[in-house]
């Protein structure tokens, strides 16, 4: 079932205790410059929470998806004990790649995971995209019990080698609950490969 928050604001407890997965996307570009355009999930953890601890599975992915549980803050940052990054997540420190100038242009599959592309032509209509991904949140620091599913590649001429073989994606192993990461937009993938990873993902879970 697909639930869009924007029409119909958090599905009640009821609602999400009947699914045992949750996937949450969020793939606008948020500036965090008005209570509007910021991502809704950390002013609804703790319904995401109870639903972990009860032991539903979590998929979380989207644009500056990591940021939003910080945007005051600088990046990088570490996230400490008690924070849902930190405690549910097992990410210890993120960071994000800069507006200016983009460089993403997929990622490299670890495991069981198949490699993904980005769909240059859903970002070739504006600076400073030009084709590629900007502001992917990494990962890092991250605790036991968790795998690099995805890493970052940037484009041949990029300016920004540091992010090169980054974590973008994450999947941790819990007792109650089992979660993966993605540190960038999900709609921005090509098609055929959100569907193989949209696939990996579920069979990782289990399902």
């Amino acid at each position: 079932e697909s639930w869009d928050f924007q029409k119909n604001g958090m599905p009640s407890k009821d609602t999400l205790g009947q699914y045992k997965l949750v996937v949450w996307h969020a793939d606008n570009l948020c500036s965090f410059s008005s209570e509007d355009d910021m991502h809704k999930l950390p002013a609804n953890i703790d319904d995401i929470i109870d639903y972990l601890n009860v032991g539903g599975d979590f998929i979380m992915g989207g644009w500056r998806i990591l940021k939003s549980f910080a945007y005051a803050e600088p990046f990088p940052k570490t996230f400490q004990e008690g924070s849902f990054i930190h405690d549910y997540l097992h990410i210890l420190k993120a960071d994000e790649t800069p507006l200016v100038p983009s460089d993403f242009v997929g990622a490299e599959g670890k495991g069981t995971f198949s490699d993904i592309r980005v769909d240059s032509t859903k970002l070739a209509w504006a600076f400073p995209f030009l084709g590629k991904l900007a502001q992917v949140n990494t990962m890092p620091g991250r605790a036991g019990f968790t795998d690099v599913i995805f890493r970052y590649i940037c484009s041949e001429n990029s300016q920004l080698g540091i992010y090169r073989s980054s974590a973008v994606g994450l999947r941790y192993y819990g007792t109650v609950f089992n979660a993966i990461v993605l540190g960038f937009p999900i709609f921005f993938i090509e098609e055929d490969d959100a569907a193989v990873m949209a696939n990996e993902m579920l069979k990782s879970l289990g399902y």
